[in-house]
């Protein structure tokens, strides 16, 4: 099987894409498929179409929450460079496109959260979401968190915000 790669912005940008467009322009996803070690009923089951929720319901809506720095984009570490250039992942356009596609969000709310300061949080959201951020059930910074002055200010990673 081969999967020839496309520009991430082709289908992005098209208003009439569908939600399988979007997903076909994943040509990771699609070498995930041909890793050498899946087992052939996995591989049947991952092949199969999706299914459509007929007629979603709000008790059937689901919440994804999104982190941010790390996952949806890189920020280099401050003492790495003067500026903290904001570097989406390659594929964000059409992640972003599918998850606010007119067939997802029926049965789909998408928020972010993360552990930087309200001021980058922002900043970071505008470059990622656009436009969509509007479309966003919340947007979670670490004024959102609850922590106390002193680990509010600290500079510290995820895994630091115990206390």
């Amino acid at each position: 099987m081969t999967h020839k790669p496309s520009n991430d912005n082709d289908n992005a940008s098209n208003p009439s894409a569908t939600i399988s467009d979007l997903v076909n322009l994943d040509p990771i996803g699609m070498r995930l498929l041909q890793t050498p070690g899946a087992s052939s009923s996995y591989l049947s089951i991952a092949r199969s179409p999706s299914l459509r929720i007929a007629s979603p319901t709000p008790a059937s809506k689901k919440l994804l929450i999104l982190d941010l720095n790390g996952t949806l984009l890189l920020r280099p570490k401050p003492r790495m460079v003067k500026s903290r250039p904001i570097l989406p992942r390659p594929y964000m356009p059409s992640f972003r496109k599918f998850l606010f596609h007119e067939d997802v969000i029926g049965w789909l709310d998408v928020m972010v959260w993360s552990s930087a300061q309200p001021h980058s949080v922002d900043q970071m959201v505008d470059k990622c979401f656009g436009e969509t951020r509007s479309q966003m059930k919340a947007v979670w910074a670490r004024d959102t968190l609850g922590l106390g002055k002193v680990n509010y200010c600290a500079c510290c990673g995820h895994s630091e915000l115990n206390s």
